[in-house]
């Protein structure tokens, strides 16, 4: 389940580099159940936020998820200018559960 617990984990571990750095965090985050490897998933998001505060020196995280059917698109996005451009993002997808 992407909520709470994989959320504040995955923040936790990076959320002294954000304070640093003086960026917002914005979370646009629906409880969503995922059936994945809990680990992989956890690894991903930490990859890519990770990512996202290297490359954003000022402004804004953005961190946003979206189900259609039963795909979960989970993106990650910075206001960066180096790295992986806005028009690609950074995006994780996986099949979602439905319970």
């Amino acid at each position: 389940m992407i909520s709470a617990i994989t959320e504040s984990e995955t923040v936790s571990l990076v959320k002294n580099s954000i304070d640093e750095k003086g960026l917002d965090l914005k979370m646009e985050v629906r409880d969503t159940t995922i059936t994945s490897d809990r680990r992989r998933l956890l690894q991903s998001l930490l990859n890519l936020l990770s990512n996202a505060v290297k490359f954003t020196d000022k402004g804004m995280i953005t961190i946003h998820t979206k189900t259609i059917n039963s795909m979960t698109n989970i993106s990650i996005t910075g206001t960066g200018t180096v790295g992986v451009t806005s028009e690609y993002g950074w995006q994780y997808s996986h099949n979602k559960h439905t319970s």
